[in-house]
């Protein structure tokens, strides 16, 4: 399962400061961010310059992330850098949101494993900014972007097509596209104005209720 890499991402981790190495990567929890970064700009430029594309979206008026030693751990720490904003930010002073959509962009851009599984994206970031890494995961082309999620707010900005539901029965787990399970999904969602949240929360999907043993 080596090319598989798995992310629940949360802000304190992401903050803490990170050892550069040859290889840095970020651990389940987005702990050694700022060397990911260090090493993402140095050794791909190109990747970089995505995330940043994605950021610059998020965070109006950033001009640039750096890293840089810290003087109490001796690793390294990140600077958000805003067009006159006078000194830099570190990372303990921008909001949790703002750390958090750099880990999961930095997760999703990261080249270096074709599986990526990312559980509630949604955590601490807006809905605003969680609309702009969908349309992000959607444009990755060389790589399988998979979100775990139970939010209302996740789901509305998804296709039915974009869906699996996952559920145990009888001691098992089973798996099966939304428009397997419930056909009639397509049509709600294109021709009637339904969000997939609403198809979900409707109680016509038998799996998709909790403690139900209907099999697939």
């Amino acid at each position: 399962m080596s090319f598989i890499q798995a992310y629940r991402l949360n802000p304190s981790s992401c903050r803490k400061p990170g050892a550069l190495t040859p290889n840095a990567s970020l651990d389940s929890g987005g702990r050694n961010l700022p060397a990911v970064v260090a090493r993402m700009a140095l050794r791909q430029p190109d990747v970089w310059q995505r995330v940043m594309a994605g950021m610059r979206h998020i965070m109006s008026g950033l001009e640039d992330i750096s890293t840089e030693p810290s003087p109490d751990s001796g690793g390294l720490v990140l600077k958000f850098h805003e067009k006159g904003g006078g000194r830099p930010w570190f990372a303990r002073e921008v909001s949790d949101g703002t750390i958090q959509a750099l880990a999961l962009l930095i997760a999703l851009h990261d080249k270096r494993r074709p599986i990526v599984l990312i559980e509630e994206p949604e955590n601490a970031i807006h809905p605003w900014v969680l609309r702009r890494f969908l349309e992000d995961c959607r444009e990755v082309g060389d790589r399988q972007v998979v979100l775990t999620t139970h939010s209302p707010i996740l789901l509305k900005l998804l296709r039915p097509e974009e869906v699996v539901l996952l559920w145990r029965a009888s001691g098992k787990s089973h798996i099966k596209p939304l428009v397997k399970a419930m056909p009639e999904a397509h049509d709600l969602y294109y021709e009637k104005g339904f969000d997939v949240f609403d198809v979900y929360d409707s109680g016509l999907i038998p799996q998709s209720l909790p403690g139900n043993e209907a099999e697939g």
